[in-house]
């Protein structure tokens, strides 16, 4: 066995187990003067057998520490890329799924109707925004031509007696027609402005159904208004149907913020509450003697009519989220 020799101190220390070799080493390193007796070599071998069992035992502790923290290393590796590559043995674990919301078993009933697949494959909700610009545009034009204004007068404008003579098309005519350009360029600026959220958010089917649920409804409670403070003038414009597609648009994203001029920010039911209050303040100022008649003649129950008709649209197709959202508390 190989010997290995430390020199400390004068005295010779072996460490191995051959007690021959070890006494050869032991004179042979020491000189002749200075020779030991018996006793010092039994003594140094006594020794060398105590620190070779301490040696021993150190790396036996060390082996064993090793081989401990090589062993924890292994499984932790191997847990995490058994984790990672989902190498992990199969757990019968309880996957609860979220019911789903009244829109959304709506919406999958709505899409596998036969007329409502054609209408979304040909057309997108914002192209059929521009066709009603476009229209909108043409019957502005037919009222600037001189030959064409009684016709129009008759036929695209709302009036109780256009009504009473059974002119009933025009509740339908009268919303895709404008008294002038600057009427028609502000609904088409609030038309393709504030109101493209819906062109991501509802389907062209249902944007059409919005509008003119919204737009008979501005006619019919315009009508209505007439008849009771006996007015004969007549109401042209698509501001009600807008006003119901406002109405839909800040029921459905209640909870979301809007901001407005000067950096004011509110939410969907905030801001339609604050425009149908400013839509109602304007109509009562109309009966102050001295600011009415000087206030410009707009239709404010036909705004009112159709942010109505726009709410009573998203009762008819979602009637509990309707309620939870006005604080409406149903009936056991």
């Amino acid at each position: 066995m190989l010997l290995r020799t430390v020199q400390m101190r004068g005295i010779v220390r072996c460490l191995g187990k051959d007690v021959l070799q070890c006494e050869k080493r032991f004179f042979s390193s020491t000189n002749h003067q200075q020779r030991r007796s018996l006793g010092d070599m039994n003594r140094m071998l006594r020794r060398t057998e105590l620190e070779e069992t301490t040696w021993k035992n150190r790396l036996r502790d060390r082996k064993w520490g090793f081989s401990l923290l090589g062993g924890s290393a292994t499984l932790i590796a191997s847990g995490s890329l058994w984790q990672l590559f989902g190498l992990s043995p199969e757990k019968k674990v309880a996957v609860v799924q979220r019911p789903k919301t009244e829109k959304e078993i709506v919406d999958e009933a709505r899409a596998q109707e036969p007329w409502r697949k054609w209408i979304r494959s040909i057309i997108t909700t914002q192209q059929l925004a521009y066709g009603i610009v476009g229209l909108n545009l043409a019957i502005l034009v037919l009222w600037r031509i001189p030959r064409y204004t009684a016709t129009m007068y008759n036929h695209f404008s709302l009036s109780v007696g256009g009504i009473l003579r059974g002119r009933f098309h025009t509740t339908v005519t009268s919303i895709f027609s404008h008294s002038s350009p600057i009427h028609l360029g502000f609904n088409t600026f609030v038309q393709l402005t504030t109101l493209s959220v819906l062109f991501n958010q509802i389907k062209p089917d249902e944007y059409a159904t919005i509008f003119m649920a919204s737009g008979l409804t501005a006619s019919f409670g315009s009508l209505l208004f007439k008849l009771l403070i006996r007015e004969a003038m007549p109401s042209v414009g698509v501001s009600g149907a807008l006003f119901g597609l406002f109405s839909w648009m800040c029921i459905s994203s209640h909870q979301e913020m809007f901001t407005t001029f000067f950096d004011l920010s509110f939410s969907g039911l905030e801001f339609l509450k604050i425009i149908t209050g400013l839509e109602v303040f304007l109509l009562c100022l109309r009966f102050v003697p001295v600011i009415g008649p000087r206030m410009p003649r707009i239709d404010h129950v036909a705004h009112l009519s159709g942010a109505l008709g726009g709410l009573l649209v998203h009762y008819n197709t979602y009637p509990r989220t309707t309620k939870k959202i006005l604080g409406i508390k149903e009936e056991p």
